[in-house]
């Protein structure tokens, strides 16, 4: 664009602008702006030209009012490319204020959509965040359900069993109370009680089958306080140091130097770990390591205590069934499979959880996960 007026002429013979100015055609006075206006670099160049002829007004006079006007049109682009801006960011976060009332409504499956380039680098990151939302939360819905199922599964198997047991209960007793009265009634060379006392043996285990069905279907209440869940584990490893199986294995222990305070009724924690620890013995017949670890959790606020053996290990297909009632992987007769359906049971009671993870021919792990005490409690 070129600014002229009478006596500047641009073009006119010697006197106009050319692609190599040359100096000694102008004349004294001469001068020649250039202003870019814009902020892109794509934005055109405002050149206003002026070229003193002959006749013309002295160029000195009037140079502030070209610059004056230079500066105006400078900064009327200038405000015009800033307005544009503002309004491509404020489009922008519109759309990301608009993404995060839907997130937070619940709908984390949500995209903002991605139009600008402003705050590209800013819509990514929300947009990653709410999948890794959605991740976790559709995670937690599964384990909720699952904890349900196994609640009503419980349930369910727990009101069996209850009127199972009071029904056989009696007549057991009296089964097993003739057994013994036989027996003793009966000379030791008498070929007959051998037989007997077989008889004994199997009303005495199905007498015991009865009360742990009875413990399954009660859950009596939890009396808690305060115990130190390290404290709970030796416990237990002191009370079967002097089984066989134990004996047979080796048992490292790895415990938690600070104390794991957690309210809890110990009695039933060791019920448990009773439970855990001696599954975890009987899937090393021919020997092993046992091994024990407590500690901090990563979850804020709970410890957990991990019980691990290298024996046969559970099938993929079996692990989603191990705290169903009366599902055992062990022999005929070596388990009733009710020992990890109570545990699961009284972990819950402590607003715990339980899992396992195994892998076949390599081992298992069985993990409690207790909240900690509150601190003066």
């Amino acid at each position: 664009m070129s600014a002229t007026g009478p006596g500047h002429g641009v073009g006119e013979g010697t006197d106009g602008l050319e692609s190599g100015p040359r100096r000694s055609r102008r004349e004294p006075g001469a001068v020649l702006l250039l202003a870019a206006a814009g902020a892109a670099a794509a934005t055109p160049a405002l050149v206003l030209s002026v070229w003193p002829g002959r006749g013309s007004l002295p160029a000195g006079p009037g140079l502030p009012a070209l610059l004056a006007g230079c500066g105006l049109l400078a900064a009327s682009a200038f405000a015009a490319a800033l307005f544009a801006l503002l309004r491509s960011v404020s489009a922008e976060e519109d759309a990301l204020v608009q993404s995060a009332r839907r997130w937070a409504g619940g709908e984390l499956s949500h995209r903002t959509p991605g139009a600008g380039r402003r705050l590209s680098r800013l819509r990514k990151a929300l947009d990653q965040m709410a999948a890794s939302l959605q991740r976790s939360h559709e995670t937690n819905r599964l384990e909720a359900e699952e904890r349900v199922r196994q609640a009503e599964r419980l349930a369910t198997a727990g009101r069996l069993a209850a009127g199972v047991a009071h029904e056989i209960n009696n007549p057991l007793g009296a089964i097993l109370l003739y057994a013994n009265l036989l027996v003793e009634a009966t000379p030791a060379e008498d070929p007959r009680r051998g037989e007997m006392e077989r008889i004994a043996v199997q009303a005495a285990r199905a007498k015991e089958i009865v009360k742990g069905l009875l413990d399954f279907a009660r859950q009596t209440p939890a009396e808690l306080r305060r115990v130190d869940l390290n404290e709970v584990v030796l416990s237990v490893l002191g009370l079967l140091a002097r089984q066989p199986r134990l004996q047979a294995v080796r048992v490292r222990t790895e415990l938690s130097p600070l104390p794991l305070p957690v309210e809890a009724d110990p009695a039933k924690l060791q019920q448990v770990f009773v439970n855990v620890v001696l599954n975890a013995l009987d899937a090393m017949k021919d020997g092993g390591e046992l091994t024990v670890r407590s500690g901090f959790s990563e979850k804020p606020g709970t410890c957990r205590v991990a019980v691990s053996d290298t024996g046969a290990g559970i099938a993929a297909e079996d692990l989603p069934r191990v705290f169903d009632p009366f599902f055992s992987t062990k022999e005929v007769g070596e388990g009733v499979g009710l020992g990890l359906a109570i545990s699961y049971g009284i972990v819950e009671q402590h607003r715990g959880g339980i899992d396992i993870q195994s892998v076949p021919g390599a081992g298992t792990t069985v993990r409690v996960l207790l909240p900690l005490a509150p601190e003066g409690a």
